[in-house]
Order: structure tokens, then C-alpha cells, then sequence
């Protein structure tokens, strides 16, 4: 029988088939064993689970392109970098400020050189998943067992993007961050719209407004509460529907400190990661008779912003 849900597998080409099927086995498999799934693949249009004519260009499917599924911060924009070998990748950014001159040259000499650094940083978890999953479908089985798995990692990701210390293989998430400007709220904890504005304006000012529509705000849950109630009820700054404060995007990550407010350009968060995922079976006589089994896996990821202009973090003074 031919599915006539796409979405409930997403890109389903050979190599993800294949893959699906790969940790399907894993599951079943009654001794502990070790698999590395690795991207990227090319993906071609399927129009059906069990159809194997494939239709349409080829395009490549990444397994950043599978996180973004999961992650609010890379569904929000945030630029994904994969790297296909275990090393530091450095990414040099542009100094918007710098300006060429009309008639007479612009002597733009001893250019400081700006860079952004990412290492892959280890991310593991461990899921515990019943013996009821091996009545599904194959592909159904390896589906389930890679969305909880990508849906977990997604979750690291973006916790770290806002909470990540620098510290005990943790990227170095934008609370931590020392480097990246902040603003001073009038009131502390207080996050009013003059602040906001202020927040808008000191990126602007600093060139690191490439886009306006690129604007996204990272708060957190009470923070997102508190500014539903600015402006009265008629006309509240966050509308209960649509854009966030002052009309832009709004990311809520529930592990978000209370009074979270950050402004940023999504595209300069940059989320780096190394194409693999290794899955470990790991085979347990007294769990396996109670019906239950647990895998264990590891992604290689990090994050780091782009351009520390781009961003200002509201902060009491």
C-alpha cells in the first residue's frame, strides 16, 4: 500500500530509506551494536513510501536540513554550516563599517581580521523506547526513532544557543557570551518599549542590521507574557496572532532564564554540525525481558554568532 502522508516522513529518498531502515535493524537487533549514519545525500522527489521512481533534479539533503525540523532557532533562520571532516572550521566575518571613499581612494589598510570559530562539540542522549515499536512498519519503526533522536538533539541546540556556558564541552551560548553587546533596561527585569526600541536602534547603529526582515527575537516565556500586556489590551505590542514585539519574528525557548529578551539578525546565529550521528544499541538482558531497550547516540555540533553587531542582549543595569 502506497503512503498518502509525504509529511510523515519528509524527503524520502534512497539514502534516508536506506538509513530509516539501518535503524530499524539497530532496534531489533538483540546484541549491542554501533551505527554511523552519515550525510549529506541527494534527495530526489518520491511521490510515494513505496514508490522507487524518482522524478525531479537532484538536490542535497543535509542533516542540518533534518534538525531544522525539531529546532525552533534553525527553523527561525539561524544559518546551518556542515563540515564533512572532524576540524575546527573558521568562518571570517565582514566589517560592515568599513567604507570606500568617492574621488580620492579610502585607505582600508591593516583591516582587522574578524572570525568566528566552531569545533565539533560532542552532544549524546539516551532514549529508552518499547518492544511495541517492533509491530510498526520498518520504516515507520526507523521514522519514529529518528525523530525522537533529531528532536533531542534540537532541543540541545537551542537551549545552548541561549544557556550554553563555554565550558565542559558546551558551545558558548549568548547569555554567556561577555563579548556581545548589551543593553541596560530603565527598569530592571522590566522589559518596556522603550527598551526595545533602544535594543532596535543600537544594531542599527553599530551596522549590523542587514535585513529587516532578518529581525528575531529570542525571549522567554514570561518575558513573551509580560509584552502581551504593553500598550493596553486594544493594542498590546505582541499581538496575541502574527509578529513579535515591534512586528518582528519571536522565538520562545521554554529553558530561556525568566526576563530573557534578546534582538538579533537570525542569519549571524550560526549553527555548525558534522554530518554524522552514531547509534548505540545498548543490549540489557533484565531491561529486554521487561519489554523496553535503550539506544544511545552522539551528533558533533557547536554555535557561535556570525557577527556580534547583529545582536544586543537586554540586561539589568
Amino acid at each position: 500500500m502506497k503512503s498518502t502522508n509525504p509529511n510523515l516522513f519528509g524527503k524520502l529518498d534512497d539514502a534516508r530509506r536506506q538509513r530509516l531502515l539501518e535503524l530499524d535493524q539497530l532496534f531489533r537487533s538483540n546484541t549491542e551494536e554501533r551505527l554511523t549514519l552519515r550525510w549529506p545525500d541527494e534527495f530526489q522527489t518520491r511521490t510515494a513510501l513505496n514508490d522507487f521512481s524518482l522524478e525531479g533534479p537532484a538536490t542535497l539533503n543535509l542533516f542540518s536540513s533534518q534538525l531544522r525540523d525539531f529546532s525552533r532557532i534553525m527553523r527561525m533562520g539561524a544559518t546551518s554550516i556542515s563540515h564533512p571532516r572532524f576540524e575546527t572550521v573558521t568562518a571570517p566575518i565582514v566589517d560592515r563599517s568599513l567604507k570606500a571613499g568617492w574621488g580620492d581612494s579610502t585607505d582600508l589598510d591593516n583591516v582587522p581580521l574578524s572570525v568566528a570559530d566552531a569545533e565539533p562539540r560532542r552532544v549524546s542522549c539516551f532514549i529508552t523506547l518499547s518492544d511495541q515499536l517492533r509491530l510498526q512498519n520498518p520504516l515507520l519503526a526507523g521514522r519514529f526513532i529518528e525523530a525522537q533522536l533529531l528532536s533531542a538533539i534540537s532541543s540541545a541546540i537551542d537551549d545552548a544557543v541561549v544557556n550554553g556556558s563555554g565550558s565542559n564541552g558546551e558551545p558558548l551560548g549568548i547569555l554567556a557570551d561577555a563579548t556581545l553587546p548589551k543593553h541596560e533596561r530603565a527598569s530592571a527585569g522590566v522589559n518596556a518599549e522603550a527598551d526595545l526600541v533602544a535594543m532596535e536602534k543600537a544594531i542599527a547603529d553599530s551596522h549590523g542590521e542587514h535585513d529587516p526582515e532578518d529581525f528575531l527575537w529570542i525571549l522567554a516565556s514570561d518575558t513573551r507574557a509580560a509584552l502581551r500586556q504593553l500598550g493596553g489590551t486594544s493594542d498590546p505590542i505582541f499581538r496575541a496572532t502574527g509578529n513579535g514585539p515591534l512586528g518582528y519574528r519571536a522565538a520562545v525557548l521554554p529553558t530561556a532564564p525568566n526576563g530573557t529578551a534578546i534582538l538579533c539578525q537570525a542569519s549571524q546565529l550560526g549553527v555548525f554540525d558534522w554530518q554524522r550521528l552514531e547509534i548505540e544499541n545498548l543490549h540489557d538482558v533484565q531491561q529486554a525481558k521487561a519489554g523496553f531497550r535503550t539506544m544511545f547516540a552522539t551528533a558533533w555540533i557547536d554555535f557561535c554568532v556570525l557577527d556580534s553587531n547583529s545582536i544586543v542582549v537586554a540586561v539589568n543595569s
